[in-house]
Parts: structure tokens; C-alpha cells; sequence
């Protein structure tokens, strides 16, 4: 839990710097509205002018930070007028209990936070399109969604499958990768990236035999992700799949 930082590479020039140079235990970030939006491990939520031209700010510290606050993803619109988070909770014992959240911060203007979904096990990731955010749960294996545009909106299941870990929206599809069967560090090769409609009744493995994949992007043409790769062996990787 030391003072680490958020790094900045500009790849035009091939310059490295520290975009926020103090902050602790950075876990997840986001951009949107000409921000840099983060989570720490601690419950903090900050931001930052793209532009680097004003002080780091807190926007909200969550009050269980000391008892188990553990944000895991986070998301927000094009504009950045909300921000969106997935809270796993872990107690302090690291055993998962059904009191993790998805909670929503209004930036613009900044208002309460709001949890638009809770009793969530151990959600691991999500993406927002400015409706509707989907996550996934590591620990019940259900891909969920929740329109946060309804009031005391359910978060019906999509789909279920082993392992879910990310999550990315693209158009009616969100697009996930699952670990499979056996959780890094391990030699499986049963992961998956997957597309699985927002409207329900469809998951489609878009990508199978990987090695314990996990981060995951698009773009308009292609599906990217990262592989973990196995224990002590350089067989991880980026990889691309047409869309």
C-alpha cells in the first residue's frame, strides 16, 4: 500500500511521465469530459484534467475505506458527467460476501453516490455506454445489466459462464473475457472472450483456447485482449479478433 503513481506515455514522442505522480494504490482508471478518472484500492475516487494543467482532486472517499471498501472497475460517459464503479468489499478476512456494489457518482453536477446495484458477490469488471452498465461476477459466474436510467431498476442476468473476469461495450453487444476453469496462476487454456447481447439470449465464444485472459478493448474494427499467460512461463500476450 505504498505511494505509487499514474503514468503517462506519450506515444508520438515515446515520453514517459508520471501524469499523477502521488497517489496510493492506484487500481483502475478511465477517461472521459477531458478527465482522467481513478480507484485506488482503498476507496478513494480522484480525477484529473487530461491536460495536466490542475491539481489532482478527491471525489469521493468512500467511509468503510479501513473495513473492506475495494473498488475493482470503473467507467464513465464520453462527456464524463457520471462515473460509474464496481465495489467487490472484501471483508478483511478476503473472504467474498454478498455486499459488494455498483455504485454511480454524478460529476456534472457532482451529486450523491448511489448504488444501482448491490448484493454483488465479487464483481471484477464493467463498462458504461451513459444507460446502461454491465458487469461481471467473478465469484456467482453471471454476466449482469442495469438500466440506470429507471429508478429501483432489477439487474437481470445475461448470460453465466465459468470465470467472468472484463468487460467492454460495443453497439447491442457487450464482449467479456472468462479465465474457464482454472483461475491464474494456472496452465489452463479454456478462457474465452465471448459476446453476449444486451438484450438477452444470446452468448456467442467469440475467442477460445486462452491463456487466462483479462483486460479487454475495441475499437470499430477489432476485439483486443490481454492473456495473463501461465505461472512462470512467457506465454502471455495482446491479442485481436475482427468483430
Amino acid at each position: 500500500n505504498g505511494t505509487g503513481s499514474i503514468q503517462r506515455w506519450k506515444v508520438n514522442m515515446g515520453v514517459q511521465d508520471a501524469f499523477v505522480p502521488s497517489v496510493q494504490s492506484p487500481f483502475c482508471l478511465t477517461l472521459g469530459g477531458g478527465n482522467l478518472f481513478w480507484a485506488t484500492k482503498q476507496g478513494v475516487i480522484g480525477a484529473q484534467a487530461e491536460t495536466g494543467n490542475s491539481n489532482p482532486r478527491t471525489l469521493f472517499t468512500d467511509p468503510d475505506a479501513n473495513g473492506g471498501a475495494s473498488p475493482s472497475g470503473i467507467a464513465t460517459t464520453s462527456n464524463g458527467d457520471r462515473l460509474i464503479w464496481a465495489d467487490q468489499h472484501t471483508s478483511q478476512s478476503s473472504t467474498m460476501t454478498m455486499d459488494g456494489a455498483i455504485r454511480l457518482l454524478p460529476i456534472s453536477p457532482q451529486g450523491a453516490v448511489v448504488d444501482v446495484a448491490s448484493n454483488v458477490a465479487n464483481p471484477t469488471g464493467l463498462d458504461f455506454d451513459g444507460r446502461y452498465v454491465v458487469w461481471a461476477d467473478l465469484s456467482s459466474s453471471h454476466v449482469q445489466i442495469n438500466d440506470t436510467t429507471m429508478s429501483s431498476s432489477s439487474s437481470p442476468t445475461l448470460a453465466t459462464f465459468l470465470a467472468p473476469v472484463r468487460v467492454v461495450l460495443g453497439g447491442p453487444y457487450a464482449y467479456v473475457t472468462s479465465y474457464g476453469g482454472t483461475l491464474p496462476p494456472g496452465a489452463s487454456t479454456d478462457g474465452t472472450v465471448r459476446r453476449v447481447a444486451l438484450a438477452g439470449g444470446e452468448d456467442v465464444i467469440w475467442a477460445a483456447g486462452l491463456h487466462s485472459p483479462v483486460a479487454i478493448a475495441l475499437d470499430p474494427q477489432y476485439v483486443y485482449w490481454v492473456e495473463r499467460g501461465t505461472a512462470n512461463i512467457a506465454d502471455g500476450g495482446v491479442y485481436k479478433v475482427a468483430r
